[in-house]
């Protein structure tokens, strides 16, 4: 009979070693899952706040959208961002616009209303979780009759809004300027299939 109760009191012993070296398992790759994210968006955060589009602008349509939804990512991720940091992407998320749309957008209005959607967003408990651009093949190029060479260039934007998640389709409309460099020129709110669901706005 004591053998057996040896015996039972070693097997809970080791299911309670077992169980206990699981839960420090689950709690450590946990911790450094929690840290590497941290990590990611720490390093992302500087690349966008270092970004110098005057010495390196994207070299194609398609890599400016990119490079703004990352901007755009950022300052509605609900990553904490200070004044000097808001006020910085934006004026990176300005040079990667056409020069009309920058003169509509002056930097203090422009950060204001910046201020103004990252607080509604965190009102409404949403973030963008993710952003897509469509592949090269996709991008449309056309020359307007004045001479304008424009690009197409379809978005997606993932959010999620307290535990429910959707999609917002955009079109971006970019204009090559005179050094070769596609900026935003308007964008067009669309449908999942790229047709548009409002007018253009600037």
């Amino acid at each position: 009979m004591k053998k057996v109760i040896r015996v039972a009191i070693v097997t809970l012993l080791c299911a309670g070693v077992m169980v206990g070296y699981y839960y420090y398992l689950n709690n450590t790759m946990g911790q450094k899952q929690q840290g590497a994210q941290a990590e990611a968006v720490a390093s992302e955060k500087q690349r966008l706040l270092e970004a110098d589009f005057t010495k390196n602008y994207p070299p194609t349509p398609r890599e400016t959208m990119k490079w703004y939804n990352r901007i755009v990512k950022l300052l509605l991720s609900g990553e904490k961002l200070s004044d000097s940091e808001i006020k910085t992407l934006a004026e990176h998320a300005r040079l990667l616009m056409d020069d009309s749309l920058a003169t509509e957008n002056p930097i203090d209005s422009y950060v204001k209303n910046l201020k103004d959607q990252i607080s509604d967003y965190e009102t409404r408990k949403a973030k963008i979780i993710d952003t897509s651009v469509a592949d090269t093949s996709d991008v449309i190029y056309l020359t307007t009759k004045k001479g304008d060479d424009l690009a197409y260039v379809q978005t997606t934007y993932f959010v999620k809004e307290a535990s429910t998640y959707s999609k917002t389709y955009q079109k971006y409309v970019l204009r090559e300027d005179e050094d070769g460099h596609y900026k935003i020129l308007a964008f067009t709110l669309t449908n999942e299939d790229g047709t548009p669901v409002m007018s253009a706005k600037k």
